[in-house]
């Protein structure tokens, strides 16, 4: 499972890096407002496809997870889901149109957008379900390429930035045929036929964790947006993306690999595999914490220059937030593959409220600043609640939670070495 991680640690590595030019492209051509113009564009879609969702791709890795798909069944469940799904979605989309009033909109492409996210998420899920990561962290490099050559030609024809959402539809149109065909050709033959109402029945259960962790995720940025202006999205949104490379790096890479096998694992087993990735992520999210406060404000300014160099306090704030609330996705994986997961959203509505309250008190007073303060406090009491459940669920201790054994350390070593193969 080590490989299986390191490599999709790396493909996510890569596609951040790639997401990363994008990112500076944007900030040195269009400034902090054109960076916040785009961030806006997109979150909008993202968001919606996320809140009318459901969270169906949950659903489809359980189900495919547990060889009750077929082929066919697939394909069946597919285009009832997609049919009845856009016109709630397209539904949604247009009540944020009327109600949200205060954010630009580019309405044809964003809808189009919408609708490939919600599609995309079940097949990534589904392909996660199959094992296929291979193909899943392919898929992770193809991605931010072609939105990269979209910016390019933006860049050279010297056209609206707007014109770059379709761009980001290209791609993910492209990415879910891939998708499709990689997740059709693992299916293995059942004779069970699952239906939309089962799929979703699981798949409910897990949205609500999957919004309110989401909301607290974004809710500072619709609210800078909505209480002060673009460019102070443009600014918070390169903490954000610094913030995010250590989150994927050290959250999704693991957790990627460790649901679909904690699904399949015996329940001693899973326990144990739960502690192991535990503290490898924690000792790994120290490491990154001591190079952001070392280097971080000069990471800011060479790649996106002196008018970004204000997201460096915030972006140490949120980092520090997150550092207790990343490895708790190993103990997310655990919560959801013995079939609790309830246990999310019941610490989401803890930690999403205590965001929510926080952001509408601290970003008119304090800006960046206090939406950075608000995430990240509400980051570490999510963390410290969910380490506490699974410490009263699995009767473990604290010691073995935190203390590396030899068997972590020799695990750790080989990241390191996988990593820099000239030091093995």
């Amino acid at each position: 499972m080590l490989k299986s991680i390191f490599k999709t640690g790396l493909s996510k590595v890569l596609s951040l890096l790639i997401a990363l030019i994008i990112g500076i492209v944007i900030s040195r051509v269009y400034g902090t407002e054109g960076k916040g113009l785009i961030t806006l564009l997109i979150l909008i879609p993202t968001m919606i496809s996320l809140y009318a969702g459901f969270s169906l791709g949950e659903g489809f890795l359980y189900f495919i997870g547990n060889s009750k798909v077929s082929k066919n069944n697939f394909d069946k469940l597919l285009i009832k889901i997609t049919v009845l799904f856009s016109i709630l979605l397209i539904i949604t989309f247009f009540a944020s149109y009327y109600l949200l009033v205060n954010y630009e909109y580019y309405i044809f492409p964003q809808i189009l957008l919408m609708i490939s996210l919600f599609l995309g998420n079940i097949l990534k899920f589904s392909l996660k379900a199959v094992l296929n990561f291979k193909r899943f962290n392919l898929i992770q490099i193809l991605d931010p390429i072609i939105i990269l050559i979209g910016l390019i030609i933006i860049l050279i024809l010297k056209t609206d930035l707007k014109l770059l959402l379709w761009g980001y539809l290209l791609s993910n149109i492209i990415q879910n045929i891939i998708l499709y065909y990689s997740v059709k050709n693992k299916l293995i033959t059942s004779t069970t036929d699952t239906k939309v109402n089962q799929i979703f029945k699981y798949s409910y259960k897990v949205h609500f964790f999957g919004i309110m962790n989401f909301t607290e995720a974004k809710f500072d940025v619709l609210l800078i947006g909505y209480i002060i202006n673009i460019s102070a999205v443009g600014i918070y949104s390169v903490a954000i993306s610094i913030t995010l490379i250590f989150q994927t790096v050290i959250q999704t890479s693991i957790s990627t690999v460790l649901y679909p096998m904690l699904v399949k694992s015996l329940p001693d087993k899973r326990i144990k595999i739960t502690k192991e990735y535990f503290k490898i992520s924690s000792t790994l999210s120290i490491f990154f914490l001591i190079t952001i406060i070392l280097f971080g404000k000069y990471i800011i300014t060479i790649l996106y220059g002196d008018a970004f160099a204000e997201a460096y306090i915030p972006m140490l704030i949120l980092i520090i937030g997150a550092i207790a609330k990343s490895p708790t996705a190993c103990i997310n994986s655990y919560f959801k593959a013995i079939g609790k997961p309830s246990e999310l959203y019941k610490t989401s509505i803890v930690s999403l409220s205590t965001n929510i309250i926080l952001c509408i008190i601290t970003i008119p007073t304090m800006g960046i600043i206090g939406a950075a303060i608000s995430s990240s406090v509400s980051y570490f009491l999510y963390g410290i609640i969910m380490l506490n459940k699974f410490k009263r669920d699995t009767k473990t201790t604290y010691i073995e939670m935190i203390v590396l054994n030899k068997k972590d350390i020799r695990n750790l070593v080989l990241l390191v070495k996988k990593i820099n193969p000239r030091n093995g």
